[in-house]
């Protein structure tokens, strides 16, 4: 039983040790990379312009990101609880497009049909 153990742990040292290299080897070339690019003089240039997400549904609407409660219940076919299962799924991770309010038990095709002509989905909070 003694000679398993001992070699358990040569291969936990093997291991180990090889971990341990392709630890360094790989902090040794991400520091190579930034060197690099500091080197070309990435650092001092200016970073492109991100446009503005495009917004989805009716922008004369409300914003379905961060409508309140009341706001929504004054949608057609909203109901309270289906503005809280909205606010609580937007919580979780803020809707893209309107077609993502599909997710929200209890919105079909019909009811989606309905906030794309009423609502949008803009920038979340």
């Amino acid at each position: 039983m003694n000679r398993f153990r001992r070699a358990a742990g040569f291969f936990m040292l093997a291991a180990c040790l090889f971990l341990a290299g392709h630890i360094a080897v790989d902090a040794i070339t991400r520091r190579a990379r930034a060197s690099a690019l500091g080197a070309l003089g990435a650092a001092d240039m200016p970073l492109a312009a991100v446009r503005p997400r495009p917004l989805s549904g009716n922008p004369e609407g409300i914003n379905l990101n961060t409508a309140a409660r009341e706001e929504l219940m004054a949608l057609p076919g909203m109901s309270g609880s289906l503005a809280d299962a909205l606010i609580a799924q937007r919580g979780l991770m803020p809707f893209h497009f309107v077609e993502d309010l599909d997710i929200v038990r209890g919105i079909g095709e019909k009811r989606l049909g309905m906030l794309v002509q009423h609502g949008y989905v803009g920038e979340g909070p």
